[in-house]
């Protein structure tokens, strides 16, 4: 990043960015929207206060993705050891 060697850069945000390389950084009219969304089975949905302390349930996501409750830490191990999360390798399961 610091040496831009790079053609594209996939981002889902700048602030993630060092303050010192963003000067370098021109976002394009073509983007993706993304954003976390939380599924459960149908049995568990009948309350939003179901998703209340994640802690207390069992987690799967996609490795590399970021997680805001996790404080969008994408390392596997933070994520296995401190919140419980099953990885996958991509959203095929």
């Amino acid at each position: 990043m610091k040496k831009n060697n790079f053609d594209v850069l996939f981002l889902m945000a700048m602030q993630w960015l060092p303050k010192t390389t963003q000067k370098n950084i021109e976002k394009t009219e073509f983007y993706t929207i993304t954003k976390n969304e939380l599924y459960t089975l149908k049995e568990n949905a009948s309350e939003q206060t179901y998703f209340d302390n994640l802690d207390k349930l069992t987690k799967v996501g996609v490795l590399g993705y970021s997680y805001q409750f996790a404080g969008f830490n994408t390392n596997a191990e933070y994520l296995r050891e401190e919140h419980q999360v099953s990885l996958t390798i991509d959203e095929s399961m």
